[in-house]
């Protein structure tokens, strides 16, 4: 699976076109490297369902083009297209022409297709198709991987600690109200169109686990702090964004959670979800930290010298397995983990959704 000519060279849009005039191949274009990445993957783990059928392999059939390599056409550059708005372009321009039936072009949602106000409501509620286009379903990539069996296995593969099995247990406990603290960050950003500034910023130190009642909230005065001093936003900026995501959180907590999980923004949640799935560890961290620290000093000291020493030890021991995750895992890393077992268990479990309209506009009918 391959970009059709070749590799890293810009075209423009009608000069793409030209060249899917000429193929005799399905093309599907998205709109960056890694979307294409993750449809590979997806038709690597499709392909043999479609090889019994066809004596061909899926991914053969289908060149998956990235409109990173299309540029404007001439005398349009003040236009500065983004990739999303270049594939609804060539979407439209090829709607009437023969080719049509073998392209689709795929794009980010975004926050269109909601009703955004104090009743969140998703007016889809699906896949939306226009044409030979279509939309993920949710706000981008990531928003199918926000389901606790794929970021279940995805984090245990990125994670060597031992007690393992009890982070994960407290993860899942918070993970609906993770992503409903997320969803508040994405539309307070888009509110205050301060997506760039504020998107990479929700980290563990700023987050406030509680996993006894099921909850997880941020530290509104060290993020405020932190947005104007390593974001360079202004006072006023901080203090009303602060303002409007405490507005969101509440309405997101009564919010339909279907809804939440599709209106997030990708990014924004799965930085969360990081974030806190580091906060869990930390938190089971100190624990086991407790029991090995009690073992190895019981009998030494007094009660009191040997509680000092416990809490003492046990933050750096905890604090020390954090730091090793969080240099281990990035932003890149759990997507990269969540893709693959995306699409892994969308054969072994028939309730993970993903795009199926892709395959079925190419009339390629797999069940």
């Amino acid at each position: 699976m391959k970009w059709s000519g070749k590799k890293g060279v810009a075209k423009t849009i009608d000069s793409y076109i030209i060249e899917l005039k000429f193929s005799t191949k399905k093309h599907l274009l998205v709109e960056g490297n890694s979307d294409k990445a993750l449809f590979e993957r997806l038709f690597t783990v499709l392909s043999p369902i479609y090889e019994k059928e066809n004596n061909k392999k899926l991914n053969d059939e289908i060149f998956i083009d990235d409109a990173d390599f299309i540029e404007n056409n001439p005398g349009l550059e003040k236009e500065k297209l983004g990739n999303w708005e270049k594939i609804e372009v060539i979407c439209e321009k090829i709607q009437n022409e023969p080719i049509a039936k073998r392209f689709v072009g795929f794009v980010d949602r975004d926050f269109r297709g909601f009703n955004i106000c104090d009743n969140l409501q998703d007016e889809l509620d699906k896949h939306n198709i226009q044409g030979r286009l279509i939309w993920s379903r949710g706000h981008s990539i990531e928003n199918y991987f926000f389901d606790y069996l794929i970021l279940r296995d995805a984090l245990s593969s990125l994670s060597p600690i031992n007690w393992l099995e009890d982070v994960i247990n407290n993860f899942e406990k918070v993970l609906e109200s993770t992503i409903r603290l997320a969803c508040a960050v994405s539309l307070a950003a888009r509110e205050t169109e301060l997506l760039d500034k504020v998107k990479h910023t929700v980290h563990r130190e700023i987050i406030d686990i509680d996993i006894k009642n099921l909850n997880i909230n941020l530290k509104t005065d060290d993020w405020e702090n932190f947005l104007t001093t390593n974001q360079h936003i202004s006072a006023d900026q901080a203090a009303n964004f602060i303002h409007k995501y405490q507005s969101w959180h509440l309405i997101t907590q009564k919010a339909n959670f279907s809804v939440i999980r599709w209106l997030c923004h990708g990014h924004i949640g799965m930085l969360t979800v990081l974030a806190v799935y580091l906060c869990c560890v930390e938190e089971i961290g100190k624990k086991e930290a407790k029991v090995v620290i009690n073992r190895k000093d019981a009998g030494i000291y007094d009660e009191i010298t040997i509680e000092k020493q416990i809490n003492a030890k046990k933050q750096k021991m905890a604090s020390s397995k954090v730091k090793s995750l969080q240099q281990r895992i990035n932003e890149e890393h759990i997507t990269h983990a969540c893709s693959y077992w995306w699409t892994t268990n969308i054969i072994t479990t028939n309730r993970l959704i993903y795009p199926l309209e892709i395959l079925n506009l190419f009339d390629i009918n797999l069940f």
